[in-house]
């Protein structure tokens, strides 16, 4: 993993939680660049995208457009602190929101790290 140059895009609200997904996907060997908000984004050749869904029921389905709009075909793990822990990651509701993947959130470490290495071995 070490000489791993793929590409990892978080768009995480909180300052906190987005220094900490930073830091645990640097650790795996991904270059990573993390944002705040949706703009401005980067036009890059990302193997994946971890989007803060914040409350399922708002907006959501506004920034599941956007992410897939700028970045046509790159998986999406979205983070949630509205999923209930033991929804299975890659489950019908995943895919009712749009996204390949969906944790809770706060998810720990292990969780983050196995998602992230699952959906880029698919890309």
């Amino acid at each position: 993993m070490a000489d791993m140059l793929e590409w990892v895009i978080v768009i995480e609200f909180d300052r906190l939680v987005r220094s900490l997904l930073l830091e645990w996907l640097e650790e795996i060997g991904v270059q990573v660049l993390a944002f705040g908000s949706l703009d401005p984004l980067p036009v890059i050749d990302a193997s994946l995208i971890v989007v803060d869904l914040g409350y399922v029921r708002h907006n959501n389905a506004d920034v599941i457009r956007q992410v897939r709009a700028r970045y046509p075909g790159v998986p999406l793990l979205g983070l949630s602190t509205q999923v209930r822990v033991g929804i299975g990651a890659d489950s019908e509701a995943a895919r009712t929101l749009g996204v390949e993947m969906l944790l809770p959130k706060p998810c720990d470490r292990q969780e983050l790290v196995q998602a992230v290495l699952t959906l880029m071995a698919r890309r």
